[in-house]
């Protein structure tokens, strides 16, 4: 059968090669067109899977834009804040920045040459420390008696850490 197909085969006649031509056309035109819909399907898969990720990117875009620009407006809202509380401490700026060199000098100094950031520890500032201890006494000064007796704790002028610092620790059981 095989060697039937051949073109050289003297013994085939001419319609018989015409209808083996057009046959092979067909059969090379039908595997070029199911090349060509398996390469359409791919691009179209591609294309989904590619139209998702985009959905979801934007999504987590949105979010992340939303995040940063809430961030922003707190960020502006503690300065204010921060601002507002300074001068009702009576803090100029220059104070603030004197106050802040004082402090990172006085860390780099304990940190034996480390460069990074010192972090931020729970604590009352000097300021706040002095403002303590200048509450105290005169809370105990003025009462004449035991400074538990006043009803001014002292703690009217704070805000914050301060006042967080000046509250009294909480007893802790010890279980037996």
């Amino acid at each position: 059968l095989f060697h039937c197909l051949q073109k050289s085969n003297p013994g085939v006649t001419k319609d018989i090669r015409e209808w083996e031509d057009d046959e092979q056309e067909y059969l090379t035109l039908s595997a070029s067109v199911l090349q060509l819909k398996n390469a359409l399907y791919r691009q179209r898969r591609i294309r989904v899977l590619n139209e998702r990720t985009s959905a979801s990117m934007n999504d987590r875009y949105q979010r992340a834009e939303d995040l940063v620009s809430e961030m922003r407006s707190d960020l502006k809202s503690l300065k204010r804040r921060l601002e507002e509380e300074l001068n009702e401490l009576g803090i100029t700026e220059d104070m603030a920045n004197q106050i802040l060199s004082s402090f990172y000098q006085g860390h780099s100094e304990d940190d034996l040459g480390d460069a990074s950031t010192p972090k931020r520890l729970k604590r009352t500032s000097s300021v706040s420390r002095e403002m303590l201890v200048g509450a105290d006494l005169s809370n105990a000064e003025s009462g004449g008696g035991d400074p538990r007796d006043s009803m001014d704790d002292g703690t009217d002028e704070l805000s914050g850490d301060d006042l967080e610092a000046h509250q009294p620790a909480k007893k802790l059981r010890t279980s037996q």
